[in-house]
C-alpha cells in the first residue's frame, strides 16, 4: 500500500499561487507543482479557502479599477469580470479534484466534531502579541486570525500532515500543543 502525503494550503498560498506579482508567488507555485508533479501528495482544501479566495476577488477587483462615477455599464462590467475570475478559480480546483491531486474536505462529514469541541476548550484564546504601531500611533494585535485558527483546525482534523501559509501569523501554532501533530509551514 502507497503512502500518500496530505497537505493542507492555506488561503495565502492559494493567492499567492494565483497571483504573480505577490512576493510569495514563486514560493506557492512550487509547493503545488510539486504536489502535482508527485502521485503520493494529494493537497486539501476547504470551504474556507474557496470563500476567502471568492471574498479577496469580490473585494480587491473593484477597489483597482479607475473610479468613473455611478456608471452602471462601467459597475456591470465590473462584476462580470469578477464573476469570469470567481468561475477561472473554481474551474482550476474543479480540474485537480477530477484529476485526483487536491480534494475538497469538510470537516463536519467526518467524526471530528467531538475533537473540535475538545479542542476549542483547549485553544489559547489570544495566541498573538499586542504590538505597537509606530507609524499609525497606536496598539494592535499581531497573530493569527479566527480564519487562521479555522485553517489550522480543519486540517488537523482531517488527519493533515502539513500545513502552508503565507501568513507569518501560523508560527504561533508550532509552539500550541493542540497541533503538534501537523507540521506547519510558513513560506
Amino acid at each position: 500500500m502507497k503512502i500518500i502525503s496530505i497537505i493542507y494550503l492555506d488561503t495565502s498560498v492559494w493567492l499567492a499561487f494565483f497571483y504573480k506579482k505577490d512576493p510569495h508567488h514563486e514560493a506557492a507555485k512550487s509547493i503545488v507543482d510539486n504536489a502535482n508533479a508527485n502521485n503520493d501528495v494529494i493537497i486539501f482544501y476547504s470551504t474556507l479557502v474557496l470563500l476567502e479566495i471568492i471574498d479577496v476577488i469580490r473585494r480587491k477587483y473593484p477597489e483597482k479599477q479607475l473610479y468613473q462615477g455611478n456608471n452602471s455599464a462601467i459597475t456591470s462590467q465590473i462584476e462580470n469580470e469578477i464573476e469570469r475570475r470567481i468561475k477561472v478559480i473554481l474551474d482550476i480546483f474543479s480540474k485537480w479534484e477530477a484529476s485526483g491531486k487536491a480534494r475538497y474536505i469538510d470537516p463536519e462529514l467526518t467524526k471530528v466534531i467531538d475533537h473540535h469541541r475538545k479542542t476549542l476548550k483547549n485553544l489559547k484564546i489570544c495566541i498573538g502579541d499586542v504590538v505597537c504601531d509606530y507609524e499609525n500611533a497606536k496598539y494592535r494585535y499581531k497573530g493569527p486570525g479566527n480564519d487562521d485558527v479555522q485553517h489550522a483546525l480543519i486540517a488537523s482534523d482531517c488527519s493533515v500532515k502539513e500545513l502552508f501559509s503565507a501568513d507569518k501569523g501560523f508560527d504561533k501554532f508550532i509552539l500550541m500543543d493542540d497541533f503538534q501533530t501537523l507540521k506547519i509551514n510558513v513560506i
